[in-house]
């Protein structure tokens, strides 16, 4: 499995799918990836930590067997042909020592690495899937190469998984030859919330709380965020997660009413998430969020709170136990719906059942199911 965030990192969909995998096939093998972008200094810690990250989660390890986190001595420089040809042909090596101990072997990609372009692996006759959970076209920071890359992959690759109905039409846009909607899914015993709260006694405010956590970049709303808590100076809006806005969202933390909380292990995390009241998504309407089908959404729900979201395609099947928003005056209204109905035990349930069927353990086996029933394997 070639993803594109290290074992160490935000826990996302990557790192789900390898435990849900270990427990089903027996042996999954996690590449560290050589990233999408060129570094600077800003990612020394990042590097620091990707040399580190396969002590990450020792419990982890422990508990799903079989499961390989591996370091290959890629360079982390994009662009250039003898870098790339290099990463290509460490891949290579590795990949085909492990092809001839282990059959069947399959190549999962989730990213378009650009040194993908020169893999015999990639490019030959090996099993390939491409799990295409964004389109990285959006994203202004990556090498143009980057989105060249994914739709290669969803030409090339014997089976395509979208994570969204958005990218689902652009594999096939792009001549994916079988492709298929994979949504992402929730760690539902993760997330279960019967935890004693740890964030209320970390901020003053001991009134209500709306709460969102993940990744703060250009795609969350200022304007939208500035204005409710501007309008709301008793509630207390509560961020956690690394911020990667390079100080878009400065004014956001001006405000008294504002908490910024950098981030939180993914194993720690639900102990300040459990005090949120109400939890929200303030994204920006646009290409990117249009795109997405967000693993947060199914989090928050699995805890019992209410959300607040903007509409999105991919959450059309979730809409009867989400408030959904649009302007401000929605959001506003939605937020204090969603306040009323925060403690009512009901509903909190009908939340938790809704995303049952949308655990991690569901979506591996769908996985599984369709790799089986699309024979690449027998194919190749």
């Amino acid at each position: 499995m070639y993803p594109p965030i290290e074992w160490g990192g935000l826990f996302q969909r990557p790192q789900h799918l390898a435990r849900e995998f270990c427990r089903k096939l027996g042996t999954v093998i996690y590449i560290q990836p050589a990233g999408l972008r060129n570094p600077s200094l800003l990612d020394l810690k990042r590097i620091r930590g990707f040399c580190s990250s396969t002590a990450s989660h020792p419990s982890d390890k422990m508990r799903y067997k079989g499961l390989i986190i591996k370091t290959l001595p890629f360079i982390p420089l994009h662009g250039l042909a003898l870098t790339e040809a290099i990463n290509a042909a460490i891949l290579d090596r590795f990949i085909l020592r492990l092809k001839n101990k282990q059959a069947p072997c399959i190549l999962w990609a989730a990213a378009p690495a650009p040194f993908f372009a020169k893999s015999t692996v990639v490019q030959g006759d090996f099993p390939l899937i491409f799990d295409w959970l964004d389109d990285y076209a959006i994203f202004r920071h990556l090498p143009g190469r980057v989105t060249e890359m994914q739709y290669e992959l969803a030409a090339k690759a014997d089976l395509v998984f979208a994570s969204s109905k958005t990218l689902l039409k652009k594999a096939k846009q792009h001549g994916a030859k079988k492709a298929f909607l994979l949504p992402n899914g929730v760690d539902l015993q993760h997330w279960c919330c019967n935890l004693k709260g740890k964030l209320k006694g970390r901020i003053s405010n001991n009134g209500a709380i709306v709460g969102y956590f993940g990744t703060l970049s250009h795609w969350l709303d200022k304007k939208l965020v500035v204005d409710m808590a501007t309008r709301r100076p008793n509630w207390t809006f509560v961020f956690i997660g690394p911020r990667t806005d390079k100080g878009g969202l400065s004014p956001i933390f001006e405000l008294a009413n504002c908490i910024h909380i950098p981030e939180v292990n993914y194993y720690k995390l639900p102990e300040l998430a459990c005090d949120f009241d109400v939890c929200w998504m303030p994204f920006k309407a646009s290409e990117l969020t249009m795109s997405i089908n967000p693993v947060k959404i199914y989090e928050y729900l699995a805890m019992g709170k209410p959300v607040v979201v903007p509409e999105l395609p991919d959450l059309a099947e979730l809409k009867n136990v989400l408030f959904v928003a649009s302007n401000s005056n929605d959001w506003e209204q939605a937020l204090e719906k969603a306040f009323a109905q925060c403690q009512d035990p009901k509903l909190v349930k009908q939340r938790q059942n809704k995303v049952k069927k949308y655990a991690w353990e569901n979506i591996a086996c769908d996985a599984i199911d369709m790799i089986t029933k699309a024979g690449i394997v027998q194919e190749r």
